[in-house]
């Protein structure tokens, strides 16, 4: 398929077929060093079907601007829309439990990761749990929250 610079996106089909076939300026912004484990985690956890996540694009802008090593270990660690109790990622992060609250709350803060204070789907003793996911990301959101 020809690449076109007229593209315009309209809707989900078209974002994807943009995205998949279009041209992407994947260009990093000046002073910007490449960080491979925030590539990695953008790449796990997008959404469109056969889109690769670069450097400079908004899903990789808006993190690697403003989330730690630690922080992205710990969602690295997490699957997309699972469920976990706070234990669980703990466990699973393998940090210091001081490291691992300060990651956790600036990633909560910064919406890579969700927090559901009363989940339904997580029952222990018959009280309902506090869980953590990764939401999917979405490239528009990225986009907005990178410009």
């Amino acid at each position: 398929m020809e690449k076109r610079k007229d593209y315009v996106v309209t809707d989900q089909h078209f974002a994807e077929d943009y995205y998949r076939n279009g041209a992407r300026k994947s260009e990093m912004p000046e002073g910007w060093k490449k960080r491979p484990n925030v590539l990695k985690f953008c790449r796990k956890h997008q959404d469109l079907p056969g889109v690769v996540v670069q450097y400079g694009d908004p899903e990789y802008k808006a993190l690697a601007c403003w989330v730690s090593d630690d922080e992205i270990q710990v969602g690295m660690k997490m699957k997309t829309r699972v469920h976990y109790t706070y234990d669980q990622v703990f466990k699973m992060a393998g940090l210091p439990k001081d490291r691992f609250d300060k990651a956790l709350e600036h990633a909560l803060w910064a919406g890579m990761i969700s927090i559901d204070t009363n989940d339904p789907e997580v029952v222990i003793d018959g009280k309902r749990q506090v869980t953590y996911r990764i939401p999917i990301f979405v490239p528009t959101f990225q986009s907005a929250v990178a410009s």
